[in-house]
């Protein structure tokens, strides 16, 4: 892959079918701190050249019009280079809540905390007109100054309304809402069903309420009914209060499920 003159690459962060992100220093800054570069080809064998433009274009849209709002990484510039997009954010050194998730037990303060930072940055992209579509530890990192930030415009929709207006399926399996997996018409709460899955993955210590062998629609509708709520009856040291938020995210009717503004006034939350 090729690299602008602009930078000095360092070691590789992360990569996957998008392209690379770089722990890297960007000499146009003239300041001595390192960045997080998001490598993306214009052309791919993959993916025709048009359709990769729109990917990389709606992601550079989106991001762009809620970069610097409350726990949203930002986004410090981009340029185009030998056929390549650069994305140009801030770099988070202490790494993602996946990371943090495996080696270490969240308290349930800790967990409000994580909960309250991610949907504080999901109602900023929903009062923007933006639903995110992939929230997952991956894609929550922790800032130099502390602060949980959410990151990676990827998968990310512009949308205006909460249950309707998006087709396209995507995103992460296990942070799939039903309406995604069942390949129906969505809207922008399916970020709150994501938060739902996450905040039992962090009370449950990385355990993920769906079982990764349920690949049939019909076992996987019946689990979204009964076996959450089995799982959280049985806990025996769960707070009233977190099990309520849980459930109400995880809500099958999309209708009922909580908005991001009703979820952030959850008692969980206060």
């Amino acid at each position: 892959m090729n690299h602008s003159k602009h930078f000095i690459m360092k070691e590789i962060i992360d990569s996957g079918s998008f392209g690379t992100v770089y722990r890297a220093r960007y000499l146009k800054n003239n300041i001595n701190k390192d960045n997080a570069v998001k490598i993306m080809p214009l052309k791919r064998d993959d993916i025709n050249d048009i359709k990769n433009r729109e990917i990389i274009h709606r992601e550079l849209k989106n991001w762009q019009k809620v970069s610097g709002l409350p726990n949203i990484l930002k986004l410090e510039a981009y340029e185009i280079d030998n056929n390549t997009l650069f994305f140009i954010s801030e770099y988070c050194s202490k790494g993602t809540l996946a990371k943090f998730n495996k080696i270490y037990d969240f308290s349930e303060v800790e967990i409000k905390n994580i909960i309250k930072s991610i949907l504080t940055g999901i109602k900023g992209c929903h009062d923007n007109n933006i639903a995110h579509c992939d929230i997952k530890p991956y894609n929550i990192l922790l800032s130099d100054d502390d602060q949980w930030i959410l990151c990676d415009f990827g998968n990310s929709k512009i949308n205006r309304n909460e249950y309707s207006g998006l087709f396209t399926h995507s995103g992460t399996p296990f942070y799939m809402s039903p309406e995604i997996f069942n390949r129906l018409e969505y809207g922008n709460n399916v970020d709150i069903w994501a938060i739902g899955v996450l905040t039992f993955n962090l009370y449950f210590k990385g355990f993920h309420p769906f079982p990764n062998n349920l690949s049939d629609r019909g076992t996987k509708n019946i689990y979204f009914e009964k076996g959450i709520k089995w799982e959280l009856d049985h806990a025996l040291d769960i707070s009233k209060e977190i099990k309520d938020f849980i459930e109400k995210c995880l809500e099958l009717d999309k209708t009922k499920r909580l908005t991001a503004e009703e979820a952030l006034n959850h008692p969980f939350l206060l």
